[in-house]
């Protein structure tokens, strides 16, 4: 169920939208997962880490992906890591494929915070995922660090991103997971604080409702873990101080949602 804001949506919700808790739950991702001689080992959490830092580390060409649905914090630190550690000069943007919109509520975009991940690239468009299959296969890409499972093209459309060596961090499954050849378990969003930033401009934040399941963590932490093997440590330790270093129009002192 939705909480009132004024401001927003005031107590209306699309069905959708309430139903939405159901997704995540479904295909989760709860181990790491290493691909080996073309199978997959799943592996603990720890492990998959140092996997991650093995395949991107001498990469000299990486590609970054973010995610509208990740929050603006976990877009933030994986961004930070890609640039400061790895040397990611591209940066492409993950989304789910538009939805019917009506003229009330509901908008094309089914993503919860476009706005908000373009906000912490700089401003200004990323191409998405596509786009990132065909640099692929122009070789203009050696290794991929990207945040989430989504990608609005299904993962036969992007079996060209297998070339690399493709690190995803990710809650749930789907096309770039299926793809990557090391996947670290990530915290969804329901487990986590974090903001969003709606098609108006206006910035949220939200508090975690649940309890992530073991020893998983939030994409930003894990970004700086990897970090750390890396040699690269980013200096971040609790969410105010990354919220602190997000540029302003990502919500860095955004009101909580409904409060």
């Amino acid at each position: 169920r939705p909480r009132d804001n004024d401001e927003v949506n005031k107590f209306w919700m699309c069905d959708d939208g309430m139903l939405s808790y159901h997704g995540f739950h479904a295909d989760r991702v709860l181990t790491g997962r290493v691909r080996q001689d073309g199978r997959v080992v799943e592996v603990t959490r720890e492990v998959a880490i140092e996997a991650a830092a093995k395949a991107l580390k001498g990469a000299s060409k990486v590609a970054v992906v973010l995610s509208a649905q990740a929050s603006n914090e976990d877009n933030f630190v994986v961004l930070k890591l890609a640039k400061e550690a790895l040397g990611a000069t591209k940066v492409y943007l993950a989304t789910k494929a538009d939805w019917k919109a009506d003229a009330i509520l509901r908008s094309a975009d089914a993503n919860p915070n476009r706005a908000g991940a373009l906000a912490i690239a700089g401003g200004g468009a990323l191409e998405g995922t596509a786009a990132l299959a065909r640099a692929v296969e122009a070789k203009e890409i050696d290794a991929i660090l990207s945040l989430g499972s989504v990608a609005a093209e299904p993962a036969e459309a992007l079996a060209a991103l297998g070339s690399v060596p493709p690190v995803s961090l990710a809650s749930n499954s789907g096309p770039l997971v299926q793809m990557a050849s090391v996947v670290v378990p990530v915290a969804t969003v329901s487990e986590t604080s974090g903001t969003f930033v709606n098609r108006q401009g206006k910035a949220q934040a939200f508090k975690r409702a649940v309890q992530s399941p073991g020893s998983i963590a939030s994409a930003w932490e894990t970004a700086v873990a990897i970090g750390k093997v890396l040699g690269r440590e980013l200096s971040f330790a609790k969410l105010p101080e990354v919220r602190a270093a997000m540029p302003a129009m990502a919500g860095a002192s955004a009101p909580v949602a409904g409060a």
